[in-house]
């Protein structure tokens, strides 16, 4: 132990000392001022699109001028819903701002949000000028948006006749295009140099080498179906047609959907057309007659029940009488009943009813028809109401078109009267000469019939 004698400060000096090094830690502590921030200007508010955008919405040609003679402008440009400044030109009329955009490399092809391309939406507005240069550009008129729409389609829905019958005469040019397709070497001399539009009239050659002129309209289980000049149809196995002919009825059943509804009106005219039992129907009291519908095509449309404009209302129709088969699995008890009743089986049930589905839109899609109505609830999964109707059209009643062709079942709300019997009466008819000549349905009928 050091035995040095400690140091021991008074109290006084010991609060001395603490208060000097209070004042030292504050010393180095000590940190510089923080800086005041300087006012921050507000940042300018985004544009939601580019300004030539603005320059073709408001037709500002300086600004436009500008913009286009600018190599570093992006000429497929993409703004807002992703329409380009093609598409706006399209929309607002700008035929003096299309062809400098066609020049610069401007794409006719590019589609919005919604599947619309220039042509789309020009051919919707009625704009036949526009669809002319845009057509020539390269644009595609057979081009389908995402509701299954081509640009004839919407010239059609909207009533734009003029732009509708250069859209025909454009989409034939379209098609008019050598075939690709690989064939045997020893049909490929005799396949025609270009698809034909499925409405233009043609010589059919069958595989014993008879000959008729007609114009294609659908194939069915591979039955082929075509219509003659006076209108009258004609069914032959696929397999019954001259190699070319096969091909090419292969071809236009997957080009066009719509056959029936592009007959060239002057040849279907001079067709002697069926009395039409709708029109008896209809003039009775308690329907309602609306003349100069059009088809709304949409993804619920099927072979019985469809969407239908008329003096710019929305209304969805099912056929009276007829039952056409469903277009999928949805309901699986309805496709087991009509599958008996077509002796199908389930797939080839589903197969019909899509190929009914199909007739039906060619049928409609071809102009104006007239529905009558009693505005019996036909309920249904849409928002809007459907009702039960009979159909006319140019080709006849619809319901018996489809009998005729074997796409429908004999079953639905019935309607009571004479001429409604006389209806029935038509659809038996009909519905045994589609068995006996085995059309549509019946087609497959002895192939199913013998494995059950």
């Amino acid at each position: 132990m050091n035995n040095a004698t400690c140091f021991n400060p008074s109290p006084a000096l010991r609060a001395a000392s603490a208060a000097l090094l209070l004042l030292i830690a504050a010393a180095c502590d000590r940190r510089a001022p923080e800086p005041v921030p300087a006012a921050t200007p507000p940042a300018p508010a985004a544009k939601t699109e580019p300004d030539i955008f603005d320059a073709i919405r408001v037709s500002d040609a300086a600004a436009f001028d500008a913009w286009i003679a600018d190599p570093s402008s992006l000429i497929n440009l993409r703004g807002a819903e992703q329409t380009t400044p093609l598409i706006e030109t399209a929309r607002y009329g700008r035929t003096l701002f299309l062809r400098p955009l066609l020049e610069r490399g401007a794409d006719p092809k590019l589609a919005d949000l919604n599947g619309h391309t220039a042509l789309h939406i020009a051919a919707r507005d009625g704009r036949t000028e526009i669809c002319r240069l845009l057509v020539e550009a390269g644009a595609d008129p057979v081009a389908a948006d995402f509701d299954g729409l081509t640009p004839f389609d919407l010239a059609m829905m909207m009533g734009h006749s003029s732009t509708a019958d250069y859209l025909v005469e454009a989409r034939a040019r379209f098609l008019a295009r050598p075939v690709t397709e690989t064939v045997p070497e020893d049909t490929a001399a005799v396949i025609p140099e270009a698809i034909l539009l499925s409405t233009d009239f043609r010589t059919w050659t069958s595989a014993s080498g008879q000959q008729i002129e007609a114009a294609f309209i659908q194939s069915v289980f591979d039955m082929v179906v075509l219509q003659q000049p006076d209108g009258a149809m004609v069914r032959i196995a696929l397999n019954r047609l001259a190699p070319a002919d096969q091909v090419l009825a292969r071809q236009l059943s997957g080009i066009d959907p719509h056959a029936l509804a592009r007959v060239r009106p002057q040849r279907v005219t001079a067709a002697k057309k069926t009395d039409s039992i709708a029109a008896d129907i209809g003039d009775k009291k308690g329907w309602t007659v609306l003349e100069s519908c059009r088809l709304l095509k949409t993804g619920s449309n099927d072979g019985d029940s469809f969407h239908v404009i008329h003096d710019g209302k929305e209304y969805i129709f099912r056929l009276y009488l007829v039952d056409a088969a469903e277009t999928d699995n949805a309901f699986p008890d309805r496709v087991k009943d009509q599958a008996r009743y077509f002796r199908l089986d389930e797939k080839d049930t589903v197969r019909l009813g899509r190929e009914a589905a199909k007739f039906t839109t060619s049928v409609l899609a071809s102009g104006s028809f007239t529905v009558y109505t009693r505005w019996e609830d036909a309920r249904g999964n849409s928002s809007l109401p459907r009702y039960y109707a009979l159909v006319e059209t140019s080709h006849g009643d619809l319901d018996e078109l489809l009998t005729r062709e074997g796409l429908v079942r004999q079953y639905g709300m019935p309607i009571d009267g004479r001429d409604a019997d006389r209806k029935q009466a038509r659809l038996k008819r009909l519905e045994q000469e589609a068995r006996s000549q085995g059309v549509g349905a019946w087609g497959k009928l002895s192939e199913t019939a013998d494995n059950r």
